[in-house]
């Protein structure tokens, strides 16, 4: 019975939701990352793990947006409305997907001409426990590099 309980409360701790935060000081304008995030249709390029990407409608301060996330043969699909403040934030809310409930934020502060703070915070939790023992190394491992990989983004395009 103890066994039992223990395998339960384990199972339990797979489904809650989980909070990312990550942040970074980088050597370009606040204009220039939020243009590299918003760029969503190149995300397959550079970010790990992201099998595709698809706009699939934009309008002037929103974007509903779907993601593909593969690994080890693996793939789960998820939509997002993402509300843009130009240069300074987007917001993230789900519209469908493998998940009960999925948002995130990221935003952008401008230090000087030349130099931003990034931060991004994404929260989440799976719709059931079998998804959740399925993707959730994968999908934190993703959430966890966006900083990451958006920083050596820039790299490449901006020099």
């Amino acid at each position: 019975m103890l066994q039992l309980r223990q395998v339960i409360t384990a199972l339990k701790r797979v489904v809650t939701m989980k909070t990312i935060k990550r942040q970074a000081l980088l050597p370009y304008s606040a204009k220039q990352m939020f243009e590299l995030v918003d760029d969503i249709n190149k995300y397959p390029e550079f970010l790990p793990n992201c099998a595709g990407a698809t706009e699939v409608e934009r309008s002037d301060n929103q974007v509903i947006a779907t993601l593909a996330v593969s690994k080890g043969g693996f793939e789960k699909q998820f939509t997002t409305k993402n509300t843009n403040t130009p240069y300074s934030r987007i917001d993230m809310e789900l519209v469908d997907g493998p998940f009960k409930q999925l948002t995130g934020l990221w935003s952008f502060t401008s230090l000087d001409e030349q130099a931003c703070k990034i931060e991004l915070e994404v929260s989440f939790e799976f719709s059931n426990m079998l998804t959740s023992m399925a993707f959730s190394s994968i999908f934190n491992h993703l959430a966890e590099s966006f900083v990451e990989a958006f920083s050596n983004r820039a790299k490449q395009v901006y020099g």
